[in-house]
């Protein structure tokens, strides 16, 4: 397997690519061009940091890289990794990080992360193995909330626009976001969401951002001091009127109260994740 870094490499060669390395992943998946290059622009990747592997002329695997600080660290995040089935064996990944690496130190990068499904056990072994460790576990929720009554609160209403004072909805965070999920990632494609405020006495108190297309909702936060007063189900319902099925990934495993808040929505919760870093 010859390896090359992507930057000279069409889309629609890397998309075909990705696909048929995920034709038989835990989750379905089947991406066009155009939902890469969104997802990707959030994602910061950077393809001249990225890595193909050729058989036969043909691209048969990928390992692709965002780059971002990290709390102030310059890190290569690793957005997807594949092989196609036929190609299997040749340990792709860990040739791939041999190569990638030695490019990585060179500009400065200082650490690398990756999310991995929780019982993926091909590939976890192998980033174990090249040297990622756990650094906590995320969660994943999706379905169509239960929403209970709710009571008129006095001078709070909810807002959606496409505008947010990331500023002050920062110091709403318990716990640091996933990658893709930052500010910084989502303000790269800020025109694909909806921005839903809520206001009380018109100060912000909450938010939430959702894919306008999907219900995705990428971040949610309420101020500390207006907790458990039903506002997060305020919000939720908001949502709810627009999308029927909501999906959102990526709680930090210690962020009890977001997961509690979740599963009283009787969401489920399919899959979970393990963020692992690897200290260059």
């Amino acid at each position: 397997m010859k390896l090359t870094t992507l930057e000279n490499v069409a889309m629609s060669e890397i998309t075909k690519a990705l696909n048929e390395g995920f034709s038989d992943y835990i989750l379905k998946f089947n991406a066009t061009e155009e939902y890469l290059t969104t997802r990707w622009r959030g994602g910061r990747v950077n393809l001249s940091l990225s890595v193909g592997g050729w058989v036969d002329g043909k691209l048969e695997g990928l390992l692709v890289s965002g780059i971002d600080d990290w709390e102030g660290v310059l890190t290569a995040f690793n957005i997807a990794t594949c092989v196609a089935p036929s190609a299997r064996g040749n340990h792709f990944t860990s040739k791939a990080y041999d190569f990638l690496i030695p490019k990585l130190e060179e500009i400065g990068v200082k650490q690398l992360m990756l999310e991995v499904i929780q019982g993926n056990d091909q590939a976890i072994p192998v980033y174990e193995r090249i040297g990622f460790k756990n650094a906590r576990g995320l969660l994943c929720f999706s379905g169509e909330p239960r929403i209970r009554q709710l009571i008129n609160m006095e001078g709070v209403e909810i807002i959606i626009s496409n505008k947010l004072d990331l500023e002050k909805a920062i110091l709403f965070h318990d716990f640091d976001p996933s990658w893709e999920s930052t500010f910084l990632g989502l303000i790269m494609n800020w025109d694909q969401y909806d921005v839903y405020q809520i206001l009380k006495n018109n100060e912000l108190i909450g938010y939430g951002i959702v894919n306008a297309n999907t219900g995705s909702i990428m971040s949610f936060a309420i101020h500390p001091d207006h907790r458990r007063k039903t506002l997060g189900t305020l919000l939720f319902s908001k949502i709810h009127e627009k999308h029927s099925i909501l999906k959102i990934n990526n709680i930090d495993e210690n962020d009890h109260g977001s997961i509690e808040f979740l599963r009283s929505l009787l969401l489920s919760n399919p899959i979970n994740q393990y963020e692992m870093m690897l200290l260059l």
